[in-house]
C-alpha cells in the first residue's frame, strides 16, 4: 500500500481510465509535473448531540494532481470507481 505522494514521469504511467482523463483536459506537451497521491485516512472529532465520541475517520479518494503550463487540473477516483475532474485555470 502506498502512503506518500509520488511524482509520475509520463501520462503513460497512470491506470488507463486516469489517463484518459488526463488526455482529455489537458494536451501531453503542457504537461510540467503529474504527482499522484494515495488515499488517505484521518481521524476527525466525532461529535453527536447527546454524545461525544473520541474520533471518526474521514478517507479520501486517491487523487492526480496535473501541473501544466495554464493550469491544474485534480483528477479524484474514489473506490466506487468514478473520477472526478476539478480544472484550475
Amino acid at each position: 500500500m502506498e502512503y506518500f505522494p509520488r511524482i509520475v514521469q509520463s501520462v503513460d504511467e497512470l491506470p488507463e481510465p486516469i489517463g484518459l482523463a488526463v488526455r482529455r483536459v489537458q494536451p501531453e506537451p503542457c504537461i510540467g509535473y503529474i504527482v499522484v497521491i494515495p488515499p488517505q485516512q484521518y481521524a476527525v472529532p466525532g461529535r453527536f448531540w447527546w454524545l461525544n465520541l473520541p474520533y471518526n475517520w474521514r478517507h479520501t479518494p486517491h487523487r492526480t494532481l496535473i501541473f501544466g503550463d495554464e493550469q491544474l487540473t485534480i483528477i479524484a477516483a474514489p473506490p466506487d470507481g468514478t473520477l472526478s475532474t476539478t480544472v484550475i485555470p
